[in-house]
């Protein structure tokens, strides 16, 4: 038990600072910057939804576009850690389709992988902008801006999204 340890090394050296270095493994500095980058990486990792969709018959179904393949195929590599990967292929798919909504909301997250959330927002906020109904965009735009202590806004966002459920 850390503290125990903390205890017994106080009590043997008298010194705090010693004493928490024993029992942590870091200084105080060291431990408030983890716990700062752990409070900030609080984040909804899902979200269950009751919805009833309607079943298209096989003779409905459409191939995908190669757009989305791409966004799709870029999602799995961020999901598989692969970020560059990710990144080389949302990039090369948003310059071709600029307004590409699940190609901006997967390198929004992408952003957020790497404490970029200023840039999410504004990549998810632009896809609020231009699909006000958009559940995914709304819902990672609430987890950005959580992330980013705008709780107010993400409040809102998440409030948007939880509007469209039927």
């Amino acid at each position: 038990n850390p503290f125990d340890v903390y205890l017994r090394s106080f009590t043997r050296t008298g010194n705090h600072d010693t004493a928490f270095m024993d029992a942590f493994g870091t200084d105080i500095e060291g431990m408030d910057k983890e716990l700062r980058e752990y409070v900030r990486r609080v984040s909804l990792n899902m979200m269950v939804f009751d919805v009833e969709v309607e079943k298209k018959k096989p003779d409905d179904a459409q191939p995908m576009l190669d757009a989305d393949v791409n966004a799709l195929e870029a999602r799995l590599l961020m999901e598989a850690g692969a970020y560059d990967d990710a990144a080389r292929e949302l990039t090369a798919l948003i310059k071709q389709q600029p307004t590409h909504a699940a190609a901006q909301i997967t390198l929004a997250r992408l952003r957020l992988t790497e404490d970029r959330e200023d840039e999410a927002i504004a990549s998810l906020q632009q896809v609020v902008a231009d699909n006000p109904g958009h559940g995914p965009a709304l819902h990672y735009l609430g987890t950005a801006l959580v992330r980013a202590w705008r709780h107010e806004e993400a409040l809102s966002a998440f409030g948007k999204a939880l509007n469209l459920m039927p």
